[in-house]
């Protein structure tokens, strides 16, 4: 019994190393280079009609691509190791519009206020100066528009913008 199976064993170790040498259409391979797959019935899948003479099918341009990219990467002076940014591009920034120049804010404090023949006058603190403001006065491009019991109206001459200094209510 040993021996027919070793017998046996070598007859199939001899058709193996045969047909390993042999170079006929049983083992050639496609046309194409790719392994041909079959169904469960043995036939071959139904191959796409191509749309031209030397259309790919998929299978085969899949294969192309990544030919296409290991020869791109396989050339020595192809850097493997480059650094690369992944993040998408940040959009363009918007023109920068200038912003309408406003008045600074105002340089007065009030102190207090006094009525002197039916005019009101203000009282009003610039840096350490205590200033006695009428109506139509001009300090610092501050021109007094108009003072009232609980308010004072001051135009910044420069830019033409009316501001008000508003009166605490304890005076």
């Amino acid at each position: 019994m040993a021996t027919l199976r070793k017998a046996v064993l070598g007859l199939a170790l001899l058709a193996t190393v045969a047909l390993s040498f042999l170079d006929g259409p049983l083992l050639a391979p496609p046309s194409d280079g790719l392994p041909v797959r079959k169904l469960s019935d043995g036939r071959p899948p139904a191959q796409p009609a191509a749309a031209g003479p030397g259309a790919l099918v998929p299978a085969m341009a899949a294969t192309a691509t990544a030919r296409n990219t290991r020869e791109a990467y396989g050339h020595a002076d192809a850097d493997l190791f480059a650094v690369r940014n992944w993040q998408p591009v940040a959009p363009a920034p918007a023109p920068l519009v200038a912003a309408a120049p406003v008045a600074p804010p105002l340089p007065f404090r009030y102190l207090g206020k006094m009525l002197n023949d039916g005019q009101v006058m203000a009282f009003v603190a610039q840096d350490s100066r205590t200033l006695l403001l009428r109506q139509g006065d001009v300090v610092a491009n501050y021109q007094v528009v108009d003072i009232t019991t609980d308010h004072m109206t001051l135009l910044y001459v420069p830019l033409n913008q009316t501001q008000q200094l508003p009166f605490g209510s304890a005076h």
